[in-house]
């Protein structure tokens, strides 16, 4: 355990055990057979502490490795001894501060994850909010809300959101496309962010716009919170983004520069919608935003699922605070609710 006990130096908050625990004995579901490793960094010791603590009840095999006793910030490419302990894993969990420019070394990570057929959690941006909210929520509620979810959404032809900030985004379903249920267990082979509760796919042909008043993702999520003051506003012609307008001429340069950073970064490459019932409102980070009931859209790297022939080394995360969501003439979201049926015993 490389840097474990750098890690364990810092003493963990009694309040983060049930979300880790849920984390490490439901969702990565690991046991003695398993060979674990863990990335953490400074902004997530303390998560990285109750981890480690946790996984050593459970008597797993374990490297941990702290980000910045591997070399200076941001890193570029995925340091070589993390590289092999990965080499060497049944299952992993990246928890980290995301930062400007270190998407390829996460890509990296995430790559090695799926070719070694890993069960990987992915957590860039986590924080002890999302560990006692986000984390908590059960697998088994998650995976019935998604799969009624699901019922609706896998058929459809045509998925309809808006919203009253001015969203009015149509998107034309392609069936052979198909939708991810995440609700937190961690399968081989398939990276899932953590917290769950979602369900997502890469859509057809995309027209109209989208506001994403809630948050960004990456390192916006951090820098600038909860958009309510200044909504990021996306217009898409040919499923790619043609234009952004935003009141903070600053923050909308920097969404430009970042879709400009790969030449598919414009394109979009998923959309999805959140079904956390254990995430109450957002809080400006996209990693739990993503789970409340509302939509998010992402342009750049296309979803996991999506056999395509086009991929981007860029992904961006846009989330509405609210939206509608309407399936084939059908209302199945609204105000930051779902339709009855959706909850109904």
């Amino acid at each position: 355990m490389p840097d474990a006990r750098a890690i364990l130096r810092e003493q963990p908050d009694d309040a983060l055990v049930p979300g880790v625990r849920a984390m490490v004995r439901d969702c990565l579901r690991l046991g003695t057979a398993d060979r674990f490793v863990l990335v953490a960094d400074e902004a997530t010791r303390r998560i990285a502490s109750a981890v480690l603590r946790e996984v050593q009840a459970v008597g797993t095999p374990t490297e941990a490795f702290l980000l910045e006793s591997r070399g200076g910030r941001p890193m570029r490419t995925l340091p070589r001894e993390i590289a092999f302990g990965l080499e060497r894993a049944t299952a992993s969990l990246l928890a980290c501060a995301p930062m400007p420019g270190e998407i390829g070394a996460r890509i990296e990570l995430v790559e090695i994850a799926r070719d070694r057929k890993l069960r990987h959690a992915h957590a860039p941006g986590i924080t002890e909010r999302m560990v006692k909210e986000g984390l908590r929520a059960s697998p088994d509620v998650l995976g019935l809300r998604n799969a009624r979810v699901l019922e609706r959404v896998a058929r459809a032809r045509e998925v309809v959101f808006t919203s009253p900030q001015g969203t009015h985004l149509r998107m034309q379903m392609d069936r052979a496309m198909p939708w991810d249920s995440n609700a937190g267990v961690v399968r081989p082979g398939m990276f899932a962010n953590l917290p769950a509760g979602q369900v997502s796919v890469l859509p057809g042909p995309t027209e109209g716009v989208y506001v994403a008043d809630g948050s960004l993702s990456e390192w916006f999520g951090p820098r600038y919170g909860v958009l309510k003051d200044r909504p990021v506003t996306f217009t898409i012609e040919k499923s790619v983004v043609k234009d952004i307008a935003c009141p903070d001429a600053a923050l909308a340069r920097e969404v430009r520069s970042y879709l400009r950073g790969d030449p598919e970064g414009g394109r979009v490459g998923e959309i999805g919608l959140g079904t956390n019932p254990m995430v109450p409102d957002l809080i400006g980070l996209s990693l739990q935003d993503e789970l409340c009931a509302t939509s998010h859209v992402a342009f750049g790297r296309p979803h996991p699922l999506a056999s395509v022939k086009w991929t981007a080394r860029t992904h961006l995360s846009c989330i509405a605070a609210s939206a509608e969501v309407v399936v084939d003439g059908e209302k199945i979201l609204a105000g930051r609710k779902y339709a009855a049926w959706v909850d109904a015993d």
